[in-house]
């Protein structure tokens, strides 16, 4: 969901405005932290 909200607003839709942007990168970086950067962690213990 965040992704698509992000294409909407690069590709200037109306009705896309940057504070939904904003929340959704938050979203996605929460995202990333939580996944991706601790199997990195997991890869380097290794």
């Amino acid at each position: 969901m965040s992704l698509s909200l992000l294409t909407k607003l690069d590709q200037g839709m109306p009705g896309y405005e940057f504070t939904s942007g904003r929340y959704a990168s938050y979203y996605l970086g929460y995202i990333y932290q939580e996944n991706v950067a601790k199997d990195l962690e997991k890869a380097k213990a290794n």
